[in-house]
Order: structure tokens, then C-alpha cells, then sequence
């Protein structure tokens, strides 16, 4: 089973109109290996692009080589987009969000807010990067470390299913890493679930629940992680089914008894 391929087919454009990161994090690790692999042609052009950028709006030179080279990456990717027309600007756009955020604010590499950043790196480059700016979004510390979290699993739980394809071995590592990553979140999600970032990890559940449970997991690992929104709708329906066989069976009886005593 290749998650990467049904997976995208069915949920890619789930989210089509929605401009909230949490709600393309899902989809990070499908757009992972497009972005790697057009980032790295020739950035040359970009990376001197980038280069002017950072002597006009930032001093001192320590964090110049990083920052540069992931302006260079991002000038390259909206330039893809823009030029070839691709399909799912919006959850491309969001993965580029999350990365510049990786690279820039994580190491603190600008006092801008990501909006601002970015607004104010379009101004020089509104040929490129309009392509991405509706989709932008700030992102803070703490949102950034939940969506790296579940986008963790992701990654996981796709190197399980296509591991017949990869040369990595992470079967029972990366498995227990998801449940280990699931059960942090659960305590928390399960006193308030009404959040973006718990939805987002219910979807994960979800989706794991469905796909792994065709998996021969390691002795230990669970094949289903338990919900922390209450009983599962497929339980609910047992449940209901039941009772309404129980209550068929108890009403055939009382008419049978009803019955016999009537004659």
C-alpha cells in the first residue's frame, strides 16, 4: 500500500478554500520531496536576489548564508508555481509557510512577523512571491513545535507503509514513536478538544487507524489509537445496532407470550 499515492488522491483538496496551516499540515510531508527537488537547481540569481535583500533590511552577517539560502529556495519554488500552473497553490503556499518559519523565526533571524516578512520581501519580488501571499500566516513558537509534531508522525507513518520502497528500516521505531507522540497530546486534547491543532490530530488518528490496521505491527505497538473525543461514530452505531436487536428480540417474545395466553 503506498499512502503517498492514495492518500493525496483521496484528501488533497479536502481543504481547498481553507487558509488555515493546520488545516494542510496533513500534507506537508506529500509536498516534502517537490520542494527539495526544485530547490535544488541552480539558485544562484536568487541567492544574490536574497543577498541584497538582507544587507537593505537586516544587520550584521552571522545568520546571512542561512537566511539567504532559504530566500533562494522559496524564490525557486514560487517561481515553479507561478510558471507552471500547478495545481494546489494553497497547500504548497502552506508548506513554504511552515518552512520559512523553520529556517528565519525559529532561529531568529528576523524581528518581523512571518506576514510582514514576507510582505515586505514581496515588495521586491511581486513577480514571484504574489503567487503565495494570501496564504501566509503567522506563526508563533508554540504552534510551529505542534504542527513539526503531527507532521512528524506523517512522515512516519509513511516510511511504515512504503518501506518496501525505501531504504530505510522503520517499522516497530518510527511506530512507537507515532504512539509516543499521539499519547503526549492525548491528556491535553482530551480536557479540551475544541482546538485546531487537536482536530488536526484527530485527523491523524483517523488516518492511521485506517491504513495500519492492515500492517503486521510490532508485538506492543496498538493498530488503533483511541479517540479522546469519546466513543468512535463506528462504536456508537455498534452499540446502537445492538439495542435495536435486543429490542426486536424482546418484543418478538412478549408477542409470542401475549399471544399463546390470549388463545
Amino acid at each position: 500500500m503506498t499512502l503517498k499515492i492514495a492518500y493525496s488522491h483521496i484528501i488533497q483538496n479536502v481543504y481547498q478554500f481553507s487558509f488555515m496551516i493546520y488545516d494542510y499540515v496533513h500534507l506537508f510531508f506529500l509536498n516534502k520531496p517537490e520542494f527539495d527537488v526544485i530547490s535544488s537547481q541552480d539558485n544562484s540569481d536568487n541567492e544574490g536576489l536574497c543577498d541584497t535583500f538582507y544587507t537593505t533590511n537586516f544587520q550584521g552577517d552571522n545568520n546571512k548564508q542561512i537566511f539567504c539560502k532559504t530566500c533562494a529556495k522559496c524564490l525557486q519554488y514560487s517561481t515553479e508555481i507561478k510558471n507552471k500552473s500547478l495545481i494546489n497553490v494553497n497547500t504548497r503556499c502552506k508548506y513554504m509557510n511552515y518552512l520559512l518559519y523553520k529556517e528565519v523565526f525559529e532561529e531568529e533571524l528576523s524581528e518581523y512577523n512571518m506576514v510582514n516578512f514576507y510582505k515586505k520581501l514581496k515588495e521586491q519580488h511581486n513577480d514571484i512571491l504574489y503567487i503565495c501571499y494570501i496564504y501566509i500566516e503567522n506563526i508563533n513558537k508554540n504552534t510551529f513545535e505542534k504542527l513539526q509534531k503531527i507532521n512528524d508522525m506523517y512522515e512516519n507513518l509513511n516510511m511504515i507503509l512504503n518501506e518496501s520502497q525505501s531504504s530505510e528500516k522503520c517499522d516497530c521505531k518510527c511506530a512507537q514513536n507515532i504512539v509516543q507522540s499521539y499519547k503526549s497530546y492525548f491528556d491535553i486534547c482530551i480536557k479540551d478538544n475544541n482546538t485546531k491543532f487537536c482536530n488536526a490530530l484527530d485527523m491523524f488518528r483517523i488516518i492511521y487507524n485506517n491504513y495500519i490496521k492492515n500492517i503486521h505491527m510490532c508485538e506492543g505497538v496498538p493498530t488503533y489509537l483511541e479517540s479522546f473525543n469519546g466513543p468512535s461514530l463506528e462504536v456508537v452505531l455498534l452499540i446502537t445496532f445492538v439495542i435495536i436487536l435486543a429490542l426486536i428480540f424482546i418484543l418478538s417474545i412478549l408477542f409470542k407470550v401475549n399471544k399463546y395466553i390470549f388463545f
